[in-house]
């Protein structure tokens, strides 16, 4: 009885040794191989008018474009004071949350500042506008917002003034993303102003229109992708509460 106990137990080895040398394959396949992090599609509603629709006709006249690896969708907003409503109308319509982008900024038309006083006016507007964006886009769906800076006048148009206000909102924007690290600021004035804080050479539909050419959105492109490469793609797989 002892040796067929003895061949029953030998038997039993050989048949579970292949089985425990293909688990121990399988786990160190595992360890490998993780599997892949989640992935979503780098999805940007670009909030603006008449220099973001000139955009997408830059990049082929449609209201949904795919631009290096991203999905680009315009979203057409009002002039003051209705840019809120309409900004929230179109972030409703895209459903936009916590795997969204948004790009916001204001038309080069809503800087003003033909005196001081019109200027600091006019700054202050512009923070209680970007505020309840920020509230809509940070607080209520937890999307990275990208903000666009000034965009610069004409040499013909501008004023010390209106610099200032300029400078001024930028200077401001930049604090309200180091306070955030969700919040992004497109340095696109950097692209498109002199020194002098005018709008470039070449830049400009004519002298007097800040409306801008195909030369000023290749600028724009050349560092808008890189940038989104920095910030959006490492963003929009991690929250500040982990993995998606």
């Amino acid at each position: 009885m002892k040796k067929y106990a003895y061949l029953v137990l030998l038997l039993a080895l050989l048949l579970f040794m292949p089985l425990c040398k293909n688990k121990s394959n399988d786990d160190n396949n595992n360890d490998n191989n993780p599997p892949p992090p989640p992935q979503f599609s780098h999805r940007i509603l670009m909030l603006g008018r008449s220099v973001m629709g000139g955009w997408f006709e830059h990049w082929g006249n449609s209201e949904h474009v795919n631009r290096n690896g991203y999905d680009l969708y315009y979203g057409q907003m009002e002039s003051p004071p209705d840019i809120v409503t309409t900004a929230i109308q179109k972030i409703n319509q895209q459903n936009v949350d916590a795997t969204w982008a948004v790009f916001f900024k204001f038309c080069f038309v809503d800087f003003y500042g033909n005196s001081r006083q019109d200027a600091e006016y006019s700054l202050n507007e512009k923070k209680q506008y970007l505020e309840q964006i920020r509230q809509e886009v940070r607080t209520q769906r937890n999307a990275i917002l990208i903000i666009g800076n000034a965009l610069p006048e004409t040499c013909n148009n501008t004023s010390q003034n209106l610099i200032w206000l300029h400078k001024e909102y930028n200077a401001w924007v930049n604090q309200l993303a180091s306070s955030d690290s969700r919040i992004k600021v497109f340095d696109q004035y950097s692209v498109l102003a002199t020194a002098g804080g005018c709008l470039k050479q070449g830049y400009a539909q004519d002298p007097w229109d800040a409306h801008l050419t195909n030369q000023a959105y290749n600028a724009l492109d050349q560092q808008f992708f890189p940038f989104l490469n920095a910030n959006v793609q490492k963003q929009v797989f991690t929250t500040p509460t982990g993995i998606l």
